[in-house]
């Protein structure tokens, strides 16, 4: 019995071989780099110690990132979650084309993001971006969306949100389908 332990525990040897190329090695080379004062392209790298991890609570730019990176996980998850229950409950109720617009509304979530953020780049860019051609058109003067870092987040957020908000809609609609009618007849009584 143990030598066909031993044979099936050869099988692992591919993924720990893996595991320790792509994931163990650069973890430990990034860390040992964090406490050099290396630029990524010299040979020299100077031993600082911590000065780096001293220098993020001090630097400004780490304070904005940190700040954009809250507001973008917290209003992103919040838009997904309460638009995809707003969703799956509309299209609980049963009516002509409910399978077409679950469809649409889920097809954003089968494009890469990297797609996506080009097709909305065309949408906000300054010159020739469909929200300037429409202002444009109603004889305003065109924004530059993307030049005001507030604003900027704002738009990523909103479009990842309407990305995603398929996948938290799908899952509240099995949830909801799931629920037994007895309950909702009971809720009208």
């Amino acid at each position: 019995m143990k030598k066909k332990n031993f044979y099936i525990n050869l099988f692992y040897i591919p993924a720990i071989i893996l595991f320790i190329v792509f994931v163990a090695y650069p973890l430990i080379y990034g860390v040992r780099i964090s406490f050099t004062n290396w630029n990524g392209y010299s040979q020299k790298m100077n031993y600082v110690g911590l000065k780096n991890y001293l220098r993020i609570f001090t630097d400004e730019n780490v304070l904005i990132a940190l700040r954009n990176t809250l507001f973008y996980g917290i209003c992103s998850t919040l838009i997904q979650n309460v638009l995809g229950l707003a969703y799956a409950i509309f299209l609980n109720s049963k009516f002509k084309g409910r399978s077409v617009v679950r469809t649409i509304i889920y097809l954003p979530v089968m494009i890469a993001p990297l797609i996506m953020g080009y097709i909305m780049y065309f949408f906000v860019q300054y010159d020739g971006g469909a929200i300037n051609d429409i202002l444009h058109a109603l004889h305003k003067a065109p924004v530059d969306l993307m030049s005001n870092g507030t604003v900027a987040v704002c738009i990523m957020t909103i479009i990842n949100s309407i990305q995603f908000v398929g996948t938290a809609m799908i899952i509240y609609f099995a949830g909801l389908q799931n629920i037994s009618v007895m309950y909702y007849e009971s809720a009208e009584i």
